[in-house]
């Protein structure tokens, strides 16, 4: 288990509804785990937030970020055993020395196994 991938899987403030280009990002994700090699393969899927508003409501808001990913893969045939939704808030921030920038606000891709 390495870093985490930055799936480029973006969302309006406090929001957690996947705009249409994480749903093209996702689609390729989701092709990205059917060739043989990764069949097995499990995935924790992390969601993040910018620092705007409080620890609760964005550990709340990342982890239904990273759901909402988790559910659309499953709807695109991934198997939802191969995937472990996690919320981390703002507390992983891309861009640290701004904490509020919207690049903050993702989900990314960790391989387990």
């Amino acid at each position: 288990a390495g870093a985490g991938r930055n799936l480029m899987i973006t969302f309006a403030n406090g929001s957690n509804a996947l705009t249409t280009q994480a749903k093209a990002n996702a689609r390729a994700f989701a092709q990205a785990l059917h060739p043989p090699g990764l069949r097995g393969a499990r995935f924790a899927i992390d969601g993040h937030t910018n620092a705007v508003g409080s620890r609760d409501s964005n550990l709340r808001l990342s982890r239904a970020r990273a759901q909402a990913l988790v559910d659309f893969l499953v709807s695109l045939g991934v198997d939802r055993s191969r995937l472990e939704v996690n919320g981390y808030g703002f507390d992983r921030p891309l861009d640290s020395a701004h904490p509020t920038a919207a690049g903050n606000r993702r989900v990314e891709a960790r391989r387990l196994s």
